[in-house]
């Protein structure tokens, strides 16, 4: 495979950040890659969505001044509830009444009715007793997390969890072992290796949707488990929640796993299209983890006008299935057109569709021509993925249009050609 590292700007901040070298020549060798791909009109960090997200989007590039019109394939608003008139109606309407911003933590007196509306609402459709509110997602994980586990217990992860929930991890100072990515067979033999040693809090951490794979986790097998062992499971749904289930309560409850999972969390800046993250359980951690976790204590809490979108779009994904049904037809429809094209999308069942190249070089290539074709996209590379497993993400949303599907699956495989990504004999 031909050598790309000159190119590859993960791949040098990487090496630079683990290197004896001073601040200096660090920050000099991100700038010189930036600069690099800046001039060949490959780097897409830079770029700017227009008046906001939509499927349809003018993206912006400042490095290089143009602006296109783009099908665009790059947030998780999912159900598309972003644009939905009654969800910026609430958020519109709760700034005129509550102003807007809290000024303060939760702890700090912080809280207004909103905050405690939702976290009731988001509880009960989880089907859990409580859930406790965070301003981010990363930080629902990351507060929650480093709080739940002290240095005496025992964490197991997938490996491709989401890294709020290893910086949680890595800041508990507890022991930890990752598992092969779905792999029931890893994580019985750790496990059965931790029980042996006799921990009294083992954790295991999952996502129930991987973000940057698009697979689902094998959730029952993974609570069928609890049966041998005695663990605690925390389960993120932030790509899940609002998807599946029979409203959308998310995999654990299509799985019927709510009781056999202990800590249920997600974020708000998904399928409910506002800010924040929650962790749904039982009322008895609630009090013991409010003045443990510090993110909780210390951070401001959700503004007004985030709490009331978040509600309304709530209240719409929770009595509208046609959002939801639209999704999964619309992920159906684009996953099919690829497949039949011959590109390679991995073990993903769900909205995420990912677009594995391993040639680092083509896949910069391939994301810059699809944007010159009017498709929007990014490139998902080193250190975020292993450094030959890089792809495209195609984040498919209700909003799409069929015509629009169409239209990204044909530039896909007219450029994927050129570059000699596919073959012409499979398409």
């Amino acid at each position: 495979m031909k050598d790309t590292t000159s190119i590859n700007w993960g791949l040098i901040a990487k090496k630079a950040a683990t290197s004896d070298i001073s601040l200096k020549e660090k920050v000099t060798a991100c700038d010189e890659a930036v600069d690099k791909l800046i001039q060949k009109d490959l780097f897409s960090y830079n770029r700017y969505v227009e008046h906001g997200h939509a499927a349809n989007s003018i993206v912006c590039d400042p490095d290089n001044n143009t602006k296109r019109e783009c099908v665009s394939f790059v947030t998780n608003h999912y159900l598309g509830l972003n644009r939905h008139p009654e969800v910026i109606a609430a958020s519109v309407r709760a700034t005129k009444v509550y102003g807007t911003g809290t000024g303060t933590s939760a702890m700090a007196g912080g809280l207004i009715d909103s905050h405690h509306f939702l976290q009731n609402s988001l509880a009960e459709f989880v089907g859990k007793e409580c859930a406790m509110l965070f301003t981010t997602g990363f930080t629902a994980n990351f507060g929650f997390i480093s709080a739940l586990i002290t240095k005496n217990d025992y964490v197991i992860f997938d490996k491709e969890c989401h890294a709020s929930l290893i910086e949680g991890i890595l800041n508990t100072s507890a022991p930890f072992r990752s598992f092969k990515h779905n792999c029931l067979a890893k994580l019985e033999e750790r496990l059965a290796r931790a029980t042996e040693k006799g921990f009294k809090n083992i954790f295991v951490i999952i996502e129930s949707v991987y973000s940057l794979s698009g697979e689902e986790a094998p959730i029952e097998e993974i609570c069928r488990l609890k049966q041998k062992y005695d663990f605690y499971l925390f389960v993120d749904e932030a790509h899940s929640f609002g998807i599946y289930g029979e409203y959308g309560q998310g995999l654990v409850h299509q799985k019927g796993c709510t009781n056999q999972v202990d800590f249920i969390m997600s974020t708000l800046s998904k399928t409910t299209a506002s800010l924040g993250g929650f962790v749904a359980c039982d009322k008895r951690y609630i009090n013991y983890l409010r003045v443990i976790s510090r993110p909780f204590m210390f951070q401001a809490t959700l503004p007004p006008s985030s709490t009331s979108a978040a509600q309304k779009a709530l209240e719409v994904l929770s009595t509208d299935n046609s959002y939801r049904l639209k999704l999964w037809k619309n992920n159906a429809y684009l996953r099919q057109a690829l497949l039949e094209k011959g590109f390679n999308l991995g073990e993903s069942t769900s909205p995420i569709i990912p677009v594995y190249v391993s040639d680092h070089e083509k896949l910069q290539d391939l994301c810059r021509e699809l944007l010159n074709n009017g498709v929007f996209t990014t490139v998902i590379a080193y250190p975020a993925v292993g450094s030959t497993e890089g792809r495209l993400r195609f984040i498919v949303t209700s909003s799409h249009t069929t015509e629009q599907l169409d239209f990204a699956a044909d530039a896909m495989t007219n450029v994927a050609l050129e570059l000699g990504i596919l073959k012409s004999n499979e398409t």
